[in-house]
């Protein structure tokens, strides 16, 4: 599998607490598409999974959030070792069993899971890296209120679509 390996400038994102980094290659003549390309990402020796977007951007960049900041010890304008290749990995995301037994309670597991890798991994982390039990079981309910609400939005936009 062929690595890019390069330098590049953590840039801060507008006044966004988010940062990317460019990625100085053509995609389309790289990898063959012109949209998103799912990769693994390795900064100063932190390895994590993310995508190549272009969202508007000149080039194709890969989104750096504060975990990846903070776990590859970067800030913003570092300068920063970069290696990316091409993922084709399953992306899959474990429900816990306490989550999928209220998702079916609630009956949201096949609305969870047809949701994106990101958006599950965002439910999953955010409530299991509670440090007390008080503070998992509120937000399990939170997640599963935002849940609800997302879709009866998506039900009502589809009602409300003309053939």
């Amino acid at each position: 599998m062929k690595e890019y390996i390069f330098e590049a400038e953590v840039l801060k994102n507008g006044e966004l607490d988010a940062a990317y980094i460019e990625f100085p290659y053509d995609v389309l003549t790289e990898f063959g598409v012109k949209g998103q390309v799912k990769v693994f990402c390795s900064i100063n020796g932190y390895e994590f999974r993310g995508s190549l977007a272009k969202m508007n951007h000149q080039c194709h960049f890969i989104g750096l959030n504060k975990e990846v900041r903070k776990l590859s010890g970067v800030k913003f304008h570092d300068i920063v070792n970069v290696k990316i290749w091409k993922d084709d990995l399953p992306r899959i995301v474990e429900i816990p069993e306490e989550f999928g037994e209220i998702l079916i309670e609630y009956e949201l597991l096949d609305f969870f899971e047809k949701m994106s890798y990101t958006h599950k991994k965002e439910h999953i982390d955010y409530i299991y890296s509670a440090k007390k039990e008080e503070t998992k079981l509120r937000r399990i309910e939170k997640s599963i209120q935002m849940l609800i609400k997302f879709r009866e939005e998506k039900l009502s936009r589809k009602s409300t679509l003309k053939f």
